[in-house]
This record gives C-alpha cells, sequence and structure tokens, in this order.
C-alpha cells in the first residue's frame, strides 16, 4: 500500500487532467458566445459588494459533477462582511458518509472574535479564538468555505490575475452562466460559472484542491444569528491554542526503519548533477548539513497542494520543478529526504495526521522528514516546504518536540534557516498528533513503499481511514517515544 497523502495527490494529479479535457470538450461542443471575461468578473465583483449578508447553499465535490462524481459534503452557511478581515458566518457543514466512515456534522459560528464548533459526532463543543483555532475549523475556513463572497472586494485576486480567460458559456441546469478561468498570481488555475441574469457565482473549481463548490442557492440575508448553546450531553471545551499531547516513553520496539542508499548509481548521479556535496563541503555538523539541503530543496520549485504534474524519481521532480511545475508537500519530503541520504545523513519520511484524519475532508494531514544526527544521537525535524529545522535553545527537535514547543509558546524555539521564518501555521501544527513513518526510506530511482510504523498518543485509536476514503492498514502501531525514535539501519 502506497502513502496515503502521496498516492491522493497522485490520484488527484491524474484525475484533473481527464476533468480539464472533460469540461473543455464538453463545454465547447455548448457555446453560445465568448464573452469579456474581465468584464464578467467586473459585474460580479460589483454585484456581490452590494450585498452586506449572504446566505448560501453548496455542494463540494472532488471533481466535476457533471462527470457523475458524487457529492463529498454540503455546507450551508449565513455569512457577513467585515472589510479586510474574516468574514462573520454561522455554518452548517455535512461530511456524507462513505464505506469507511458514517456521516459527519459540524455547526460553525465566527462572531469576529470567538469561534464556536459544534461537534455532533463526538458530542463536543470547542470554543475560542480563531488563532487557538481547533477540531478542524481552520480546514474549515480555508478549504470549504468560500469568504471571498463577502470580502471588500469579492473578485481581487481573480482581477488581479496574471491571466483572465472565458472558453463561452454554458448552462448549470436552467442558469446560464458564463465560464471564465483565471491563473492567480500565485499559478493557482481557478474556474468560476458566472450566472449570466444577476451576474452571481453559480460555481467555482480549484484546481489546487480539486474541489468544486456547487452554490446551490445564494442571497441577500437580514441577520446571521451567532452564539451556540451546548446540546444536552455535549461536552464544551476552551481551546487556547495547540492541544497537550502526551506519548509513552518506553514499549516494545518497532521494525528497523531502514534508511540510505540502495541505488548507488542513482545516488551519485543525485550528488553529481546538483553538486550536493560541494553544497554541504563547508558545514561542520550535521544540523548545519540539514539545513543546507533543507534551504536547497525547499528553493527548487513552488508549492501546490495537488502537483502540477504526477512523479516520484527524486531528479525528474527537482528538474519539472525548475521548469515551473509545482509540487506537494509529499514531494518536498521525498526529495530532501532523497538528497540527505545520498550525501549520507539517515532521513525518512513522515506523514503527520490530525486528531481527525478520518472524518476530515481535506487538510488532516502534512509530510516532512525526519533526519537522523549521528554526532547527537538523535532525530531532527526537517519541513523543506516551508524551510524549518527547528532548534530549542540550539537544541535541534524531532517532531514531537517541536509540537511540545508550539504548544508552549516557547519563545527560546527557533524556525529559522534563513531569518525569515518567525512562525508555523496553526493548520500544520495540528496534524502534529498521529505520526506514521515509513518503514524503508532509501535512495531508489523509482522508489518504493513497504510499509510503515505509526506513533499514536496515549489514550488515542489509531485512524483506520484517511480523509474519509482511503483506509489505512497493515501500520505497526506503538505508543512508544523510544521505540519510534529508535536509531535506524543504514543501507550503504
Amino acid at each position: 500500500m502506497h502513502s496515503h497523502t502521496r498516492g491522493i495527490a497522485r490520484l488527484l494529479a491524474i484525475g484533473l487532467l481527464a476533468q480539464t479535457f472533460a469540461l473543455a470538450h464538453a463545454e465547447s461542443l455548448g457555446r453560445i458566445a465568448d464573452p469579456d471575461p474581465r468584464a464578467v468578473l467586473q459585474r460580479c465583483d460589483a454585484a456581490l459588494r452590494k450585498v452586506e449578508r449572504i446566505d448560501y447553499l453548496a455542494r463540494c465535490y472532488f471533481g466535476d459533477p457533471d462527470r457523475g462524481v458524487p457529492a463529498a459534503a454540503e455546507v450551508k452557511v449565513c455569512q457577513w462582511r467585515r472589510p479586510g478581515r474574516t468574514p462573520g458566518f454561522l455554518a452548517e457543514q455535512t461530511n456524507f458518509s462513505t464505506n469507511l466512515v458514517p456521516e459527519t456534522k459540524k455547526t460553525i459560528s465566527y462572531n469576529g472574535r470567538t469561534l464556536e464548533v459544534v461537534d455532533h459526532y463526538r458530542h463536543i463543543v470547542h470554543e475560542g479564538r480563531l488563532a487557538d483555532a481547533a477540531a478542524s475549523a481552520s480546514s474549515f475556513l480555508s478549504v470549504l468555505m468560500m469568504r471571498d463572497l463577502t470580502s471588500g472586494a469579492p473578485m481581487a485576486e481573480a482581477l488581479r490575475a496574471l491571466r483572465v480567460t472565458s472558453p463561452g458559456r454554458t448552462k448549470i441546469g436552467a442558469d446560464e452562466c458564463d465560464i471564465i478561468d483565471v491563473l492567480t498570481r500565485d499559478g493557482r488555475q481557478v474556474r468560476w460559472w458566472i450566472r449570466v441574469s444577476d451576474a452571481m457565482p453559480r460555481r467555482r473549481y480549484d484546481q489546487n484542491s480539486n474541489i468544486t463548490h456547487d452554490i446551490l442557492s445564494l442571497e441577500a440575508s437580514e441577520k446571521c444569528d451567532t452564539g451556540l448553546p451546548t446540546p444536552e450531553g455535549y461536552t464544551r471545551v476552551r481551546d487556547r491554542g495547540l492541544p497537550e499531547v502526551t506519548y509513552a516513553e518506553e514499549g516494545d520496539p518497532l521494525p528497523a526503519f531502514v534508511c540510505g542508499v540502495e541505488d548507488r548509481a542513482f545516488a551519485r548521479k543525485l550528488r553529481d548533477v546538483y553538486k550536493l556535496d560541494e553544497l554541504i563541503a563547508e558545514a561542520t555538523t550535521d544540523l548545519d548539513r540539514v539545513r543546507l539541503i533543507c534551504d536547497w530543496v525547499h528553493s527548487q520549485w513552488q508549492h501546490s497542494n495537488t502537483p502540477t504534474k504526477p512523479l516520484t524519481n527524486t531528479i525528474d521532480i527537482i528538474e519539472a520543478g525548475r521548469q515551473g511545475e509545482r509540487f506537494s508537500c509529499s514531494e518536498y519530503a521525498s526529495v530532501v529526504t532523497a538528497c540527505l541520504n545520498a550525501v549520507g545523513i539517515s532521513a525518512r519520511e513522515v506523514i503527520l495526521m490530525h486528531p481527525e484524519v478520518d472524518t476530515m475532508l481535506l487538510g488532516s494531514s502534512h509530510v516532512v522528514a525526519e533526519a537522523y544526527l549521528r554526532d547527537l544521537g538523535k532525530w531532527v525535524f526537517v519541513d523543506a516546504q516551508k524551510n524549518v529545522v527547528p532548534t530549542l535553545d540550539d537544541r535541534p527537535l524531532n517532531t514531537v518536540e517541536f509540537q511540545r514547543a508550539l504548544q508552549k509558546r516557547d519563545p527560546a524555539l527557533d524556525l529559522s534557516i534563513d531569518g525569515e521564518i518567525t512562525s508555523y501555521p496553526l493548520e500544520l501544527s495540528e496534524s502534529m498528533y498521529f505520526l506514521r513513518a515509513r518503514l524503508e526510506s532509501v535512495v531508489l530511482a523509482n522508489p518504493r513503499f513497504t510499509g510503515a510504523a505509526m506513533l499514536v498518543p496515549d489514550g488515542a485509536t489509531a485512524p483506520k481511514a484517511f480523509q474519509r476514503v482511503s483506509p489505512i492498514q497493515g501500520d505497526a502501531i506503538t505508543t512508544s517515544l523510544k521505540a519510534f525514535y529508535a536509531p535506524p539501519d543504514v543501507r550503504r
């Protein structure tokens, strides 16, 4: 079984190519006119600016609903404008059942000060500042909620885009819509369907997440009530930042973590083509070498949640990145792991998973690396996407130690490699709960997956599903820090 995160990313990228072709073909048959795309966006922007409060109902799909893709979720939102700030809202989110998990529901309220999340599946109510969001609220905001609808300039991003084009018009149900394709300044490709009758958005597809929002209804609202009571039998929790996560110190050993080089010719090519030995030649410690490699990998391409080209070969990824392709956290982790192993520093890929990884739709995981520092006899966290190798009082931190420092908001925590990184994103920090490391991380032209070990917090149950649809099975499970952070077996 392949890494769930990498596998899903590949499937989304492949599905995206098929979907783009299908959309272009289907819509070319039904074109009515070629509208001025920027004028359409300007009319939509003007229409949305007139509305202070909006009620809308949207269904969310991973792909194209017109191609038979089933709905993944439904969101009913009452939302109002707060210029320059996150909109206030009251939302009901329903994630539809799959063959692995049942239907789950949340009610989420944000009044500009307090965020409340009523989890009807787990019978718990979270309350706290937006900056202290928990229970996947941050993922809901970034992935599902179309907050642009009530921003001060709703279509500002689209109107500032690098490219705006239109393949024409089509119908969604009874609604005649202008189709507008937008290439944003950060490289995302977004397709809007704008209703001709009133210039309001009818559908939105984001290539970066492969999510389609089908807006079933959208109208002005007079009032949005906030403030959620605690249902009978539910527990209310005040969130004050990241939760404290504990693991056992001792436990039965895991199968060995194997790191190093299996394909010597490919490792030599990787080192020679990119002059990795020269890159680290003047470094005096393993930590310095790790930081140099991390910083170099970070600079090779720009990030995208969904890879624009599905690749697994380390050199192919680097070369494609240099040609403008974008890749996800999975590729950052695999490339930095391969480069570190190639220069003699043992490294492994680690998937960080949110406590609700089984029931969330997206945003439940992040992929990083950990490198083993022989001179210190310990593992260190390496995030090449964010260019972070954390230390506390000059001591490098593994993932568990990093989470604890973030949770305590320790002022001595240092994330910086280049002097620019001062904080770590909350939505990624929340994923430092279940840790899933590959049992074999060796340099190969065509990497393989041979199994994984999962570190599970005290009192928690290992998840059986990844983001509702992919089973997690066959992992070696431990609650022991000693077992998970044992020294690797090295293959040279």
